[in-house]
């Protein structure tokens, strides 16, 4: 078995617990996958015990928090406006882009289309991503004592594993929101922390 591969799935599952928690660090990294429950193949393979007590806390956490939502009003209508903020920015970027084709050359309209696609995801990025957090944050941050405790608790699992199986922590970096865990040393990057762990 690649151990590696074990230690990987380990420091994914750290990151994934901290990313839940609720920050005001705007930091998108990852955020795709770590939106979603994670399977950890390699982990499951190497300790199917421990890998069952992961899974079990992401479904039961996922299962609360997905009810929490649907419950919270102040969330509904914050979620509503972000869609409502969309819907107003399409219509303005269809209506330029037709305005465009009628006042430009036809064989500029493809980049003019281009250019402006660009600006507009980087114009969503700035207007949606802090109501994203903002809305995220009202349902999770009841639960930060709770994730922090289960990411403290993969971080004491993976400690033992790196020693049993003498691996260097400098080999998995742990990419981080939050630097208040124990048992690992960090690096401020900006919007992130880098963390390994303490041997």
């Amino acid at each position: 078995m690649d151990l590696k591969k074990v230690a990987n799935d380990l420091a994914t599952s750290i990151e994934k617990l901290d990313y839940l928690r609720p920050s005001d660090k705007i930091y998108m990294g990852k955020w795709i996958w770590r939106s979603i429950r994670m399977t950890y193949p390699y982990l499951k393979e190497y300790d199917l015990s421990f890998f069952n007590e992961i899974d079990e806390y992401e479904r039961m956490f996922f299962n609360r928090a997905s009810k929490e939502s649907r419950k919270s009003d102040q969330y509904i209508s914050q979620y509503l406006n972000t869609i409502f903020l969309f819907i107003l920015f399409f219509i303005f970027l269809i209506t330029a882009s037709v305005l465009v084709i009628l006042l430009l050359k036809f064989q500029f309209i493809i980049f003019i289309f281009t250019v402006m696609s660009l600006i507009a995801l980087i114009f969503l990025y700035k207007i949606m991503m802090p109501s994203v957090f903002k809305n995220r944050n009202l349902i999770f941050e009841r639960y930060d004592e709770e994730l922090k405790t289960q990411a403290n608790k993969i971080i004491n699992y993976f400690k033992n594993f790196l020693k049993e199986n003498n691996l260097n922590p400098k080999d998995f970096p742990i990419e981080l929101r939050h630097d208040d865990y124990d048992n690992l040393t960090y690096e401020n990057k900006g919007k992130k922390f880098i963390a390994y762990v303490r041997l």
